[in-house]
């Protein structure tokens, strides 16, 4: 886990899952599964929600409350979200964040891209 990673409330992060590749045994008496999991400085994961074995966040990401997140890797600067969780926003260097927002945000407030001038 970097730097600077912050949390909501009621967070699951594990590196271990249980195993039910042999059918004839019970799941419960089977030997877990593990895969670590790297989560990269600067990240923020919100409340409730969950971080499953071999998951690979990249920095400044943000995870949204109660997303369930599954093994595999999620690049930098990258906003996933849901069950299963998806990227579904992220920061192009050249682009911007992808896909921007539109319209005023909330009680008329702009959306975070054009509050800033430098569309970063």
């Amino acid at each position: 886990m970097g730097d600077f990673v912050y949390t909501g409330p009621h967070v699951y992060i594990t590196d271990q899952n249980h195993s039910y590749r042999d059918t004839e045994t019970p799941v419960g008496l089977q030997w877990p599964a593990d895969d670590p999991v790297r989560i990269g400085p600067g990240t923020w994961i919100g409340a409730n929600a969950v971080i499953l074995p071999g998951v690979r966040l990249g920095r400044n990401c943000v995870v949204a409350a109660g997303s369930v997140v599954r093994p595999g890797e999620y690049p930098d600067h990258s906003v996933i979200a849901g069950v299963p969780g998806r990227v579904v926003r992220r920061y192009d260097p050249e682009a911007g964040w992808m896909p921007p927002l539109r319209g005023p945000g909330p009680a008329g407030r702009p959306a975070d891209d054009a509050a800033d001038p430098a569309g970063a």
